[in-house]
């Protein structure tokens, strides 16, 4: 018993001192519509743009570039767990992450995929919104062999838009792909390259 507590201590130590990811991942965006709806697809199709440069900060800090899209970028701010959506037209909505927190229903691992070079782990959760029970699925894949990728999951403890807090804690790394499906329309970002600062 001694050993095994030990040996937590030791691992937590470990990977409390491991310099987090800091760097960026492009990715490409695609968008779908599930139930016809042209003025919706078109919203998030110009909101979101056709693609994305999420640059992960030492500090625990992301901001997500989005491209010719009408959203300029998103920032998740560590410290307090606000996520700001800066538009092109100078608009910004700042929200806290616990607004886009979903109830759960399942998680199961699914087939793994090779994404930027790298075989990923692929984990898909079913949830619904808690403000309207809207059925939510989620697939994110993220690189097995990561340690040149390492998330320090603590930095991201506030995170709990859509499960990113959770499963960062599991991976310990960006994910390489993530997917959400809603009634109406899907978002689907795609790993194309990653890059490290100097």
């Amino acid at each position: 018993m001694k050993i095994r507590l030990l040996f937590i201590i030791m691992v937590s130590l470990i990977l409390s001192c491991r310099s987090t990811f800091d760097g960026t991942i492009t990715y490409k965006v695609t968008i779908a519509s599930n139930d016809g709806d042209k003025n919706m697809y078109d919203y998030y199709k110009k909101k979101y743009g056709d693609s994305l440069v999420i640059d992960f900060q030492s500090n625990g800090n992301m901001k997500r570039y989005h491209k010719n899209a009408t959203l300029d970028y998103q920032l998740y701010s560590a410290e307090d767990g606000a996520i700001i959506f800066v538009y092109h037209n100078s608009k910004i909505d700042t929200f806290p992450c616990i607004d886009f927190s979903l109830n759960r229903i399942y998680k199961q691992e699914i087939e793994s995929e090779v994404i930027i070079g790298k075989e990923c782990s692929c984990n898909k959760i079913m949830s619904t919104a808690k403000n309207n029970g809207d059925s939510v699925v989620i697939e994110a894949c993220f690189p097995k062999n990561n340690r040149k990728l390492f998330l320090r999951p603590s930095l991201y403890r506030t995170y709990q838009d859509y499960y990113i807090h959770e499963l960062f804690k599991k991976n310990k790394s960006p994910y390489f792909k993530y997917y959400i499906h809603f009634p109406y329309v899907s978002i689907r970002y795609d790993g194309l390259k990653v890059e490290r600062k100097k």
